[in-house]
């Protein structure tokens, strides 16, 4: 009985912690070929983001626009895009923001209400130099039923989207600070990926569940 109950605390512990994989192909602009000869339109990517579902709103008094800011929060965090031999992926000694929009507009007055997704990371290490490097996540929704709620999702379906995108740019400087190049990923399938925790813990919830039904054999042997 103890040790069930250590391996329920070690559930309800990890359980915040969410990590998705992104698949699909890439779009590339980059005139000057300053990036790898593998990372060309029509490539694979894979990339991963991960984010704690524990981090408070920001605004709480809005219920349709939720607005998460994770601060320096380690390498653990984030977003990371391969496209062949290159892995950008935002500064994780950073800030980066996640915003839901729930049957809301990012701009008032100005643009329509849709659902969208967005991750915003600011500076990505890797990559050819450039001044400015951006990274992030964008999806959006005009029929607006992406969404209950404005939390940070558990899940992602990318085909109840109208766009469902990773963006990563140098910007369009010039030499010796930079040269311009684009990558735009189209997301066709997400998968949740278990962090080392969940499989450490379904590991242990199985070695239970083995000794529970050997010691049920022995019994069964002892009394014959």
């Amino acid at each position: 009985m103890a040790l069930a109950l250590a391996v329920s605390r070690s559930a309800t512990a990890t359980a915040e912690v969410i990590r998705f994989q992104m698949t699909g192909t890439v779009q590339v602009y980059d005139p000057t070929f300053v990036l790898p000869p593998d990372v060309v339109t029509g490539a694979p990517f894979t990339a991963f983001l991960t984010y704690d579902t524990s981090v408070p709103d920001s605004l709480p008094d809005n219920p349709r626009r939720g607005r998460y800011e994770l601060s320096g929060s380690g390498t653990e965090f984030g977003l990371a895009l391969t496209v062949g031999g290159l892995t950008l992926r935002n500064d994780p000694t950073s800030t980066f923001l996640i915003e839901i929009l729930d049957n809301a507009s990012l701009a008032p007055g100005i643009s329509p209400p849709i659902d969208s997704f967005m991750f915003h990371g600011g500076h990505f290490i890797g990559g050819p130099p450039a001044q400015l490097k951006t990274i992030q996540v964008f999806w959006d929704n005009l029929q607006m039923d992406s969404w209950a709620s404005d939390s940070l999702p558990v899940s992602l379906d990318p085909g109840r989207f109208r766009r469902a995108e990773v963006l990563a740019g140098g910007g369009a400087e010039q030499p010796p600070l930079g040269r311009p190049y684009d990558i735009v990923a189209f997301v066709r399938e997400v998968t949740v990926v278990p962090e080392p925790a969940t499989i450490a813990y379904s590991a242990t919830v199985a070695i239970v569940l083995a000794a529970f039904a050997y010691r049920k054999r022995c019994r069964r042997r002892t009394h014959r």
